[in-house]
């Protein structure tokens, strides 16, 4: 098994930096003075505080008043919960990492004293820093412009600081005539703090994916047709001029013949290119298209079928009141064409609903509108172009019967007997609504006027119903009223959540929490469980295990397959089952890779700890601790590591820019669950990797 600590030896032709740690004395004098003071006034004491923005730039100002003029005012600043020791005399107090701290203001007179205490927080307003790389190839591909593109926080420096080019720190996020290669990039935030990825600008040009041939709305003349293809980039952007050539080949047999033409320029992404051919009267054939970019990359698309064939379709659009108004779509014409009616329903007049028929050129009309609709039945026409090619549409326009709907939100918890209620007719507006029918205990007599919540899009929206059944008599904009419209909102119902994280001892043991969404436990017992399990007998009243909070946790579980009855605040019981699995890791391996004055760490570790975290420490052989890497602070062994004492870093990725040496080791803890307390327990805490 590989051993968790590794050395970082001297490198030959570098330099190495050391560390010194300076240690701060205080030292407290009292000056004792033969006078006699009266009593000291009771003062005030005012904290300002500043909370952090970057990491440990918090900061605590204090101020008194009501203060005797002669006395001495000192403070005293103590990281919670840790009373023993002082963090700070110095007013203000700077450096201060986000959490929770004790303010004790001593005023002093000769030999007599008072305080005033104060507890103060420090939040962590920290933004998170985040932002991603893209490139764009420029010169045909023979080099790329890098952008970074800060997604969160603040960008202010950027660098490049190996690749096959390194660019010094600059103040614009954009490298230009980057060469293809493995890039690092550096960006320091606002704070200080330099974030390192790593981005590979792939070598090549553009390519261009050509989509299929198609014949598309009015074509030139009886005779020919426009055949488009629509041209899409990838890797980079198209490259203008584009040289289109197409190869067209007849119906027949005969010959086939080339057309050519420039694109000069045009969308960067995206492109639609169209050619003018012979249509061969509506006969099916083929052409390829070759197309040459400005860097010479040839692109192909064989084998385009085409036809120009006169089609027509109808398709029907809402109007009010569930009626509908008519859209012609014609394709492949020539234009100028003609509809003719051959069937539609009785005092149907087109002409009262397209001031423009027979006669359009345009490839879509629309018979009807809105606020006139045509009237229902069967539709057919005849369209003919002005070559005579003929296409025929038919559609039928129904009355499709309008029913209500409802829908419910259940509030949560112990008032998901209750829900918000949203009532809509389909197609139409409801303008008014009266509840009828009501369950025993509804507070309002009945009928019930509920129209003043109906909304602009003609919905009821009933901000809260209790569980039962309903009834509403509902009318809606073209005067409909509908029978009483039944609906039943759901009675109480409530969920508990499950959750399993391995054991810290690593004998195939597990642990359990039961979580109610929006409500608290008051009883679990266990019914199914693993033959392993042998604490009692079942069913197994586990109660015992729910925490203040409310919530079930227990420890020291077999793995397996488990069944709980579970009882909220609710008197609500939910049956619920849970496997549970056993800490395992699937792998875990290091490599040290040296670099002239740093080292990078490549650590992968796979395994199903909750809340993992990992951490790196140096062993200093004078004092015989382990240390920050960097900062040189202790790690008091058999603790929780932090970032005071330990170095986070990521698994299954590769720490940067290293330039310690020595012994190092990588600590690793996550989270268990722990019987009766929502306290988590932590494994691993001291104990190396």
């Amino acid at each position: 098994m590989r051993k968790s600590s590794f050395k970082v030896p001297h490198l030959k032709g570098c330099f190495t930096m050391t560390r010194y740690n300076l240690l701060l004395l205080l030292s407290f004098f009292v000056l004792i003075q033969t006078k006699i003071y009266a009593q000291l006034p009771t003062f005030n004491l005012n904290v300002n505080v500043t909370n952090q923005t970057c990491f440990g730039n918090g900061s605590l100002s204090f101020s008194v008043t009501g203060v005797d003029p002669s006395a001495t005012v000192t403070y005293a600043v103590y990281r919670l919960p840790d009373l023993s020791n002082i963090i700070s005399i110095t007013n203000p107090t700077v450096g201060l990492q986000d959490g929770d701290y004790q303010v004790i203001a001593t005023q002093t007179l000769g030999g007599e004293s008072n305080t005033q205490t104060q507890t103060i927080t420090v939040l962590n307003n920290i933004t998170p820093f985040e932002y991603d790389v893209t490139s764009i190839a420029v010169d045909c591909g023979a080099s790329h412009n890098i952008s970074v593109n800060v997604l969160s926080g603040v960008g202010v420096t950027y660098e490049i600081f190996q690749g096959p080019v390194t660019y010094p720190i600059q103040g614009s996020p954009i490298f230009t005539n980057a060469p293809p290669g493995v890039y690092k990039i550096r960006v320091f935030n606002d704070c200080g703090v330099g974030s390192v990825k790593t981005f590979t600008v792939l070598s090549g040009s553009t390519q261009i994916a050509i989509g299929d041939g198609q014949v598309l709305g009015e074509i030139p003349s009886c005779t020919t047709l426009i055949a488009s293809n629509t041209l899409t980039a990838s890797v980079s952007t198209l490259s203008y001029p584009l040289t289109l050539t197409y190869t067209v080949h007849p119906p027949d047999g005969s010959t086939s013949f080339t057309l050519t033409q420039t694109v000069s320029s045009g969308d960067p992404d995206q492109i639609t290119v169209s050619q003018t051919m012979p249509s061969y009267d509506g006969q099916v054939f083929t052409y390829d298209l070759v197309i040459v970019d400005n860097c010479g990359g040839v692109f192909i698309k064989n084998d385009n079928s085409i036809q120009a064939v006169l089609n027509a379709i109808f398709t029907k659009t809402l109007a009010v009141c569930g009626t509908y108004f008519l859209k012609l779509s014609v394709n492949g014409f020539v234009a100028p064409y003609t509809v003719t009616f051959t069937a539609s329903p009785s005092g149907f007049n087109p002409n009262a609903y397209n001031a423009s028929h027979p006669t359009f050129t345009q490839n879509s009309n629309s018979y009807g509108s809105v606020s006139n609709a045509v009237p229902f039945g069967d539709y057919a026409v005849t369209v003919t172009d002005g070559c005579g090619n003929v296409a025929t549409a038919t559609i039928n326009i129904a009355l499709t019967p309008a029913e209500p709907n409802a829908n419910f939100t259940p509030f949560p918890g112990c008032e998901s007997y209750k829900s918000k209620v949203v009532i809509q007719i389909p197609d139409y507006k409801i303008v008014t609504a009266i509840i009828t029918v009501a369950p025993a205990g509804f507070p309002y007599p009945l009928p019930y006027n509920v129209t003043g919540f109906i909304n602009y899009l003609g919905k009821v929206i009933i901000p809260e119903l209790s569980n039962g059944v309903y009834q509403i008599v509902l009318t809606d904009n073209c005067g409909n009223t509908y029978p009483p419209f039944e609906f039943v909102v759901p009675d109480l119902k409530t969920k508990v959540v499950t959750t399993s994280r391995g054991n810290c001892t690593l004998n195939g043991r597990s642990s359990l929490r039961l979580m109610g969404e929006n409500t608290t436990l008051t009883s679990v017992v266990m019914i199914e469980a693993p033959t392993d399990f042998t604490a009692s007998s079942l069913p197994y009243d586990v109660s015992f295990n729910i925490a203040a909070d409310g919530n079930f946790y227990m420890d020291d579980l077999p793995i397996g397959n488990y069944k709980f009855t579970v009882t909220d605040n609710c008197n609500y019981v939910n049956t619920v089952t849970r496997y549970l699995v056993k800490y395992t890791i699937d792998s875990s391996s290091f490599e040290v890779i040296p670099q002239c004055g740093s080292f990078k760490l490549k650590f992968d570790h796979v395994s199903n700890g909750g809340l993992q975290k990992f951490w790196l420490q140096r062993y200093n052989p004078i004092s015989g601790n382990w240390e920050h890497p960097s900062f040189g602070t202790p790690y008091p062994e058999n603790t929780l590591p932090n970032e005071f004492n330990s170095q986070s870093i990521q698994a299954n990725a590769t720490t940067l820019n290293l330039t310690q040496i020595g012994e190092f080791r990588i600590m690793k803890s996550f989270e268990t669950f722990q019987s009766g307390t929502p306290e988590p327990l932590y494994c691993g805490s001291g104990v190396p990797l």
